[in-house]
């Protein structure tokens, strides 16, 4: 399997290490198979993001939101730069720094460090179309966690969205959509 999906043998008994030493597959009702098998697919789906055609990044996009929840930690992994191939600076393509974030907007689920995640590109001064931060502001006003509210503020208040439109937007509909009351 993780031959045919293009992952090296050396990156499938790193994950395989890296999960026994969290649990003991054994003593427990975990399905290391099954998981490791998602784990794989969720990487391998995450590559076509950084693809130049325009098709096969949406069709990523489109099969990481169809995986839901369960594709939230390997997006959030995907943001910080936690890649386990030759190039990890992928991820500092604007391109794909502002569709992972809209991936976590579609998902609309904030665990596994989502929110975090997003509350850090709101400083994002990248641009592919829109910014990363107003990509991240819009992401958070989909998850819908109230903790992102202070974060969204800061955003109003910096120099940021003198220049960023789309960004000063994002952040209001997002506090308006928190119902937010700090922001009145």
């Amino acid at each position: 399997l993780a031959h045919g999906l293009g992952c090296g043998r050396d990156r499938v008994a790193l994950q395989v290490k890296l999960i026994n030493s969290l649990i003991r597959p054994e003593a427990s009702g975990f399905d290391l198979r099954r998981f490791w098998i998602h784990c794989v697919a969720c990487a391998h789906i995450a590559d076509k993001l950084y693809s130049e055609r325009h098709s096969d990044s949406e069709q990523g996009k489109a099969e990481l939101v169809e995986i839901g929840k369960a594709a939230v930690a390997a997006v959030v992994g995907e943001m910080k730069g936690k890649r386990l191939t030759e190039d990890a600076n992928k991820t500092k393509a604007p391109r794909v720094k502002r569709t992972l974030c809209e991936v976590l907007g579609d998902i609309r689920d904030g665990a596994n460090g989502a929110v975090d995640a997003l509350i850090e590109k709101l400083s994002d001064k990248d641009e592919f179309g829109f910014s990363v931060a107003s990509a991240a502001a819009d992401a958070l006003a989909k998850i819908g966690d109230e903790k992102a509210s202070q974060a969204l503020l800061k955003v109003l208040q910096g120099d940021a969205v003198k220049s960023d439109a789309w960004l000063k937007y994002y952040a209001i509909r997002a506090l308006g959509l928190l119902r937010s009351k700090d922001a009145v």
